[in-house]
């Protein structure tokens, strides 16, 4: 699925993004800068962890959809189950 991003008068068709986070958040930073000033080819439209870390709140305060998702990091295969909750997350 493709969004429209309209940036420096363009409208262009690029990709969503999705970044798992577990820490602090500076590549997120670094990915989001980037997608921002259009040399990524997509825009961060999701962030995701297994717990709550400052990544995830410096994604919301950004306006970006985030989702913490318990046990996704998790081995056994019954933790797994919570990684189709991802996808409708942010489906449309």
């Amino acid at each position: 699925m493709t969004t429209r991003l309209e940036t420096a008068g363009s409208n262009e068709t690029v990709g969503r993004i999705a970044v798992g986070v577990s820490g602090a958040g500076s590549n997120l930073r670094a990915l989001v800068a980037t997608s921002r000033r259009g040399a990524l080819g997509g825009a961060v439209v999701l962030v995701f962890a297994d717990r709550d870390c400052p990544a995830v709140a410096w994604a919301a305060e950004e306006a970006i959809d985030t989702a913490v998702l318990p046990g996704l990091a998790d081995r056994e295969p019954s933790a797994k189950a919570t990684v189709p909750r991802l996808a409708q997350v942010r489906a449309g």
